[in-house]
């Protein structure tokens, strides 16, 4: 996804914001890499994966 280059003045003026803004987004990623590795084990020991579980652990995370 290509970023559009914003004008200076449009850019907020609190990078620590920004700096939390892509923690929070590898955060994220890191969780979705570790629900698709767990629904990997899931398939491969033949368990049907329960789609609520996850939402319940995504809720609570």
């Amino acid at each position: 996804m290509a970023v559009r280059k914003v004008p200076s003045r449009w850019r907020p003026a609190w990078p620590d914001s920004a700096r939390r803004r892509s923690s929070d987004a590898s955060r994220v990623e890191a969780f979705v890499v570790r629900c698709r590795h767990a629904i990997d084990i899931e398939k491969r020991a033949g368990r049907r994966f329960d789609s609520t579980s996850m939402s319940i652990s995504l809720s609570s995370e």
